[in-house]
């Protein structure tokens, strides 16, 4: 259907709100609907007609506290002053479903405030498409991985029909009977017992649990291209419910999903929990006490449902059979975390048609759930998990390609922060930006004293700790919108908020959606009349991963210690970043490889030092090409992992 009309906002010249709520052209023909997840895109995705809805902030939020045993304490309230919010496009994937509070004339601010119509997604700007299946930027080459599964010699070499003919043989050959020799017959009682299980080396074995993990991969993918009707749910697939247990983690589009009686989360970006909303009534909400008092107050989640747990403490899940999980903080965005979960298999739950055969026995099994994180020697070296064997690794495979090994997180934030210091000092930051910094006449500086405004962009949840190091660099406080400003407040960070103020001209450290760090959006930033004359230029930071490319000539398809030794070598600062050519006098962009996911280097680093059997991808597996490619490189790490461990660099970093 064609979007609705909207009627646009009166709003005063001398404010920010006339600039941002300018309306879209309208399509030249009617658009196709699509749904499209997170994307860090300046511009919508053609056909795309993104949609918008009048949201107010309330006029306080409610926090949910924890005593440490996961038992909620009354909420306590945190008033704000009331102020107008319009969401735009929200990443081109949610509209926040939390439904407005005000009538759209209430709350307006006076014109010495910032207001805008904001452009803040809810989910994670770095959220990879599916691969297509032409992409042939692959960093395994589908054929080179094929191997033979009883003998594993290559078959890349061979037609389809002779690696067929081959594995075939290898079967007849390894199940074929011994040749007949001379009898020695002995008394029953003499011959050995039939071991109960089958021998690792049996062929047949092999053959059939590589079968039946191609099935469960097939079943999985038709489960996520299928979609919800009145009469029948989606279904969940298999890595969406722990294996033998009645537990589900960001599995929330589901809906209530057969013999699953708890529900994890394992952050607060939209696309882990998609389809929560304050109607969610199917089990009770488990995760960090930092998301719940989000999606309390983003999404309007009845807090009867939301259960915060305590970190770095086991504690046993109710109705679960004995399950125990320990929540390890992820190193993603505020409140993100691991899950370790630790019992017994009780129950085969979710949709699979594969359950597993060790339902009702004694063994403990353990399963560590990443979600999003950003993998470092702080996981592998956690006391819940080092020493221990893991059953299944649930994998963020977002970067899990040669390609994308960016610098490590600390030191891109410190390289940030000293820019920022050395342009707030007027030191150029390289020396051919000396013209940018210094007046037109050679030789002398500007007569009147300059303020430089820095700008950091980000999503609604994540990236908080590059504009917490800019602005203690510069000594600064720091400016966001009234939407943005209420998510903060929802954060466990005392520094960050005494860092906050809700006056722009008192902050020559702001915040903005992604979307507006660019040369032409922050030029209309600066030039606004609420902010004209205060500030005399502008450099905005544009942090996330898809902004690092490799260095030319690297290979697609390295080997592990050349990853390895190649990137511990490598250092990172502020002489690493580089401005976008086309900057003006007035306007500067500098495009940052800061990631809250894990590189293929820290994926590597983290596969290596753990105890694991099976490793399980959950991000880009809606194809077969894409697994192949990423199972390739989880065999490389299972082969090599007891010979090859990395040494940290730093307690936080390898």
């Amino acid at each position: 259907m064609p979007p609705k009309k909207k009627t646009a906002t009166k709003s005063a010249p001398g404010t920010l709100r006339a600039f941002f709520n300018k309306q879209p052209k309208k399509p030249a023909s009617a658009p196709t609907e699509i749904i499209v997840l997170d994307s860090d895109t300046d511009s919508e995705v053609e056909g795309v007609v993104a949609k918008k809805r009048k949201l107010v902030a309330g006029s306080s939020i409610e926090f949910v506290d924890s005593d440490g045993e996961g038992t909620p304490r009354p909420p306590r309230r945190v008033s704000l002053p009331p102020a107008e919010l319009s969401v735009g496009k929200p990443t081109l994937l949610l509209v926040d479903p939390c439904p407005s509070r005000q009538s759209p004339d209430e709350g307006v601010q006076p014109e010495t405030s910032v207001v805008y119509e904001d452009d803040w997604g809810t989910g994670d700007d770095e959220m990879r498409a599916e691969e297509e299946e032409t992409d042939e930027s692959s960093p395994i080459d589908d054929v080179a991985s094929l191997v033979c599964p009883l003998c594993q010699l290559s078959l890349s070499d061979l037609s389809e029909t002779a690696r067929q003919s081959h594995v075939n043989a290898c079967l007849d050959a390894d199940s074929a009977p011994p040749k007949a020799g001379p009898s020695k017959l002995k008394p029953l009682s003499t011959l050995p017992v039939p071991c109960a299980q089958p021998s690792k080396n049996n062929a047949f074995s092999v053959l059939m649990n590589l079968r039946q993990e191609h099935a469960v991969w097939n079943e999985a993918e038709v489960a996520e291209a299928g979609r919800a009707t009145k009469k029948n749910r989606r279904k969940a697939p298999f890595y969406k419910v722990m294996e033998g247990m009645p537990i589900a983690v960001d599995a929330f589009r589901y809906g209530e999903i057969p013999g699953v009686t708890s529900y994890f989360l394992t952050h607060a970006h939209s696309d882990h929990y998609t389809n929560l909303s304050s109607t969610w009534k199917h089990g009770p909400i488990y995760c960090s006490e930092e998301t719940a008092n989000l999606i309390i107050h983003i999404l309007s989640v009845d807090k009867k449902w939301v259960h915060p747990l305590p970190m770095d403490v086991p504690t046993l899940v109710p109705n679960s059979g004995g399950v125990h999980v320990t929540l390890i903080s992820a190193n993603h965005c505020p409140g993100s975390c691991l899950f370790l979960f630790e019992g017994p298999q009780t129950v085969h739950a979710g949709d699979s048609s594969f359950p597993s055969p060790w339902i009702g026995s004694s063994k403990t099994f353990r399963y560590l759930h990443c979600g999003d994180f950003r993998a470092s020697p702080q996981h592998t070296e956690h006391p819940a998990v080092k020493g221990k064997r893991l059953d299944h690794v649930y994998l963020d495979t977002t970067y899990l390609d040669p390609k994308y090994t960016f610098p490590p997180q600390p030191l891109v934030i410190s390289a940030c922060a000293d820019l920022a210091k050395r342009i707030a000092a007027g030191i150029p930051p390289d020396p051919k930006m000396d013209q940018w910094i210094t007046s037109p006449a050679k030789g002398k500086q500007k007569a009147s004293p300059e303020r430089i405004l820095m700008v950091v962009g980000t999503y609604s949840v994540g990236k908080e700790r590059i504009v917490k190091a800019i602005a203690q660099a510069i000594n600064s406080k720091v400016y966001c919108d009234a939407r943005k400003m209420g998510i903060l407040r929802c954060q466990s960070d005392p520094d960050l908020h005494a860092l906050l103020t809700d006056d722009p001209l008192a902050a020559d450290v702001h915040i903005l959606p992604l979307g507006k760090i660019s040369i032409d959006k922050l030029h209309a930033y600066l030039t606004q009349p609420a902010l004209k004359g205060t500030f005399t230029r502008v450099v905005g930071f544009r942090p996330t991963g898809w902004t690092y490319s490799p260095p030319a000539g690297s290979s697609t398809s390295p080997t592990l210690t050349s990853v390895i030794t190649q990137t511990q070598q490598k250092s990172f600062t502020h002489a690493s970043l580089r401005s976008a050519r086309t900057h003006t006098a007035a306007v500067q962009v500098y495009p940052v490889p800061y990631s809250e996911h894990s590189s293929f280097f820290e994926l590597t680093c983290f596969a290596l030092a753990l105890d694991w059997r099976r490793m399980i991808a959950t991000v880009n597996v809606g194809s077969q090409r894409s697994r192949v490619k990423m199972d390739g490189w989880m065999k490389k790490w299972e082969a090599e992992r007891k010979r090859m461990k990395v040494k940290p660099r730093r307690d936080d970093f390898w």
